[in-house]
């Protein structure tokens, strides 16, 4: 009976697994080697491993590039893999959300465009009762483009 219990507690902390992969502080990384950032993120669950390479895609090749690192709000790193987790979340989500404005923002440009476009005659010339709408049509397109370049 008591080998049992033992083999029992023994199965029971083996199911653990140490500790978590979370706690494990940043500064412990070595970024710059990829084996490294593997052994990491194979210790985490599937969507959290998702975030972790695209916090350390931000962190090495995005920031070579010079994109923004992801920080916390205080602009310093996260201290330990789970608030890296966590932070990347909230970027990746952010960064979906730009990327959506923007597309939508070019398809309202596009479409301004080919309306502006079907005024014209095959030539390329300008019918003068076309001539006020195609020039408003032309300053909306200039209002979407700056828009656009806002997403920037």
């Amino acid at each position: 009976m008591k080998n049992r219990r033992l083999l029992l507690v023994a199965a029971l902390l083996g199911s653990c697994g140490g500790p978590d992969v979370r706690e494990t502080k940043i500064s412990d990384i070595n970024f710059s080697d990829p084996a490294a950032t593997q052994k990491v993120a194979q210790k985490l669950e599937p969507r959290d491993r998702q975030y972790f390479d695209f916090y350390v895609f931000r962190r090495t090749v995005g920031a070579g590039m010079g994109g923004a690192q992801i920080t916390r709000s205080d602009g310093k790193a996260p201290e330990t893999v789970g608030e890296a987790v966590d932070l990347a979340k909230t970027s990746k989500a952010t960064a979906d959300q730009r990327i959506a404005v923007w597309k939508e923002l070019i398809a309202k440009s596009n479409s301004l465009i080919r309306r502006r476009n079907s005024l014209l005659r095959p030539d390329a010339s300008l019918p003068p009762q076309h001539k006020a709408e195609f020039e408003r049509l032309g300053k909306e397109i200039a209002a979407v483009q700056v828009e656009i370049e806002k997403q920037h």
